[in-house]
Order: structure tokens, then sequence, then C-alpha cells
């Protein structure tokens, strides 16, 4: 399980469901901390993916990690 602290994860919470979905995750939002529960490679990947959101790239894009990487 990976943990993640933002200050503001108001993008993750609105597009849980979308890249719990693409990603083969589970999210779980406690305050500011953000979990990620699945397969090694998936938890791998969806932290890339919520970084990259959180920088500013679409969630298109952010995706795109895990389906260029397999």
């Amino acid at each position: 399980m990976k943990k993640i602290i933002l200050d503001n994860p108001q993008k993750i919470i609105k597009l849980k469901y979308k890249l719990e979905k693409e990603l083969n995750v589970k999210i779980s939002i406690k305050d500011n901390e953000i979990y990620i529960d699945g397969l090694p490679h998936a938890e791998y990947f969806a932290e890339n993916a919520i970084y990259a959101i959180i920088f500013g790239f679409s969630t298109k894009k952010a995706i795109l990690i895990k389906k260029k990487n397999l």
C-alpha cells in the first residue's frame, strides 16, 4: 500500500473512480492522505499518474503512463 500526502487532494477526489477503474487499484482518501492499494506495479503507475495530475497533466495523459509502460 502506497501513501501520498497532498496539500489539496480535491483533483484526485473528483477523479477517484476513473483512476481506480483505469489503473486497477483501490484509492482511499483520508484528510490529506491518499492510499493506493493494489498489485505493486499497479500502485507504482497509479502513484505516478496521481503526481502527473497534481503537476497539471490531464487525466487522459496521466493514464497514458500505464499504457506506454506495458
